[in-house]
């Protein structure tokens, strides 16, 4: 019962954080017309882990990941709040104050995700940490294709506030959730935080399969700006799509990624893995690069989801 009720919280924090990320955009192209702009919030939404990573990193290991995660979760609801004031007061430093509020979103995400990830450690025991860290994945990218859904389907009955006040309902009752979650921690010795990070380096040189996985980690996630900034954009410019059609053109990600993890579940013994990875990532690639060319909504939608698959 205690790992559903972190699954939900995940659910909930998941969709909600991606609500708030496509609200940074959407709004930005909305109401101040700008691309840049909404580039810029995307970066503050997910620049801030390059550098605070590593210290939530070191935080786990000093701290329990529960105490991380129940304060770092309210960087989310400080940053919804933000948004929030831009929506109701739309003061002169709106744009000052939005992308304070996706910089608090960045720093809740460099914390949240890596505290949440530790946290499954507390739930399952280390034979079924792979199979709950792929549920845990499925949750992650489920969240990142339902948000513009949840977005599209209730933006134009509610608001834009509505949309902040629901993400930021969402992120507490995420957090209350897990009160009485258990908060097993052992403090690891640990040394100054720059020697530490040194040594880590050292220890990956030592087994290069993780750079490799690293680096193949980093080129997935360069394909997520484009996602979120320009295929809003080409469903509208270029499909013609209505507001509610963009949400389900977004939402067929969540529907693709999920095909996608069950696949990798299914075959995860039986195929080589560095391979696979390899050919996958050329696909996602070569697909990605087509939808921006065609023009036809039906084979639009059939590209995406290969690519995201």
């Amino acid at each position: 019962m205690k790992l559903v009720l972190f699954y939900v919280s995940c659910f909930l924090a998941f969709v909600a954080g991606h609500i708030v990320n496509y609200t940074s955009i959407l709004y930005s192209l909305a109401y101040f017309d700008s691309s840049l702009l909404a580039g810029l919030a995307y970066g503050f939404c997910f620049g801030p882990p390059i550098f605070f990573g590593w210290v939530a990193g070191a935080y786990i290991d000093r701290y329990s990941a529960k105490k991380v995660l129940l304060i770092a979760q309210n960087f989310f609801v400080l940053g919804g709040i933000g948004m929030l004031i831009v929506m109701l007061a739309e003061p002169s430093y709106s744009v000052a104050l939005l992308l304070a509020s996706c910089f608090c979103v960045g720093i809740g995400w460099a914390f949240v995700a890596p505290s949440r990830l530790a946290f499954l450690g507390q739930y399952v025991s280390n034979d079924k940490l792979a199979q709950a860290s792929i549920i845990f994945n499925l949750l992650v990218m489920l969240g990142f294709g339902l948000a513009p859904i949840v977005i599209t389907q209730i933006q134009p009955y509610v608001e834009w506030k509505g949309v902040a006040i629901l993400s930021i309902t969402m992120f507490v009752v995420s957090s209350l959730l897990l009160l009485n979650a258990p908060n097993v921690h052992k403090r690891l010795s640990h040394e100054h935080l720059l020697k530490e990070w040194q040594s880590c380096f050292k220890a990956m040189s030592r087994v290069p399969v993780i750079l490799q996985l690293l680096f193949a980690a980093i080129v997935v996630y360069l394909m997520m700006g484009p996602m979120q900034v320009i295929l809003p954009q080409i469903a509208e410019g270029q499909l013609g799509l209505s507001d509610q059609e963009k949400g389900h053109y977004l939402g067929l990600i969540a529907f693709s990624l999920i095909v996608g993890g069950v696949i990798a579940i299914k075959f995860k013994q039986s195929l080589p893995i560095g391979k696979s990875i390899v050919v996958m990532l050329m696909l996602c690639g070569i697909f990605m690069g087509l939808i921006g060319y065609i023009e036809s909504v039906w084979l639009n939608c059939l590209v995406l989801i290969i690519s995201t698959v």
